[in-house]
């Protein structure tokens, strides 16, 4: 949830949406309030650049920052840091047509209050973690139902038809 510095992978998790609201509880081993932002940044189906990134200051419960279009961030993925841009909107559409909508991220680093996780599993280690909540909208893109298009395709076979029927009868009339 918080870059450590340079040359520090920030990890990775890969998770399917389902349609509507999708809310993620996210634990960081420790409080460091002394950090003053936190930040989850979003790629979607092996995209090299995130599409969405998000960012908020220790202990709001507020409003949540969307990083400017144009800025640069240090993230992480597969093992590496590197710079990438930012798009610089809470809105992200899929080449497909679905949309993902970051609705709400919350982050709370000062107020201890839960110990879930250590530095290499889920379990308790004596230090009380940060705590965020990340929600995001999807909305899948609209297929057209298989039912319809097969009554579609038979109503236009079907005036297809009458029609090659209409033009024989008016040939031999």
């Amino acid at each position: 949830m918080n870059s450590p510095g340079p040359g520090y992978d920030l990890g990775e998790v890969s998770i399917n949406l389902q349609p509507g609201i999708n809310t993620f509880d996210l634990f960081g081993n420790r409080l460091f309030p002394q950090n003053q932002y936190y930040g989850v940044v979003l790629f979607f189906d092996g995209s090299v650049l995130p599409q969405a990134t998000v960012f908020n200051a220790n202990g709001s419960s507020g409003s949540f920052l969307i990083q400017p279009s144009g800025n640069t961030l240090i993230c992480s993925a597969n093992g590496g840091s590197f710079f990438c841009p930012s798009p610089g909107t809470n809105l992200y559409i899929d080449p497909d047509g679905s949309t993902l909508e970051i609705i709400g991220f919350t982050v709370d680093s000062i107020h201890p209050s839960i110990d879930f996780v250590s530095p290499v599993n889920i379990g308790a280690d004596g230090y009380p973690d940060t705590v965020a909540q990340l929600s995001l909208k999807f909305t899948p893109a609209s297929v057209p139902e298989p039912p319809s298009m097969v009554l579609f395709g038979i109503a236009l076979g079907v005036i297809g038809f009458l029609k090659m029927v209409a033009g024989r009868v008016s040939v031999s009339a």
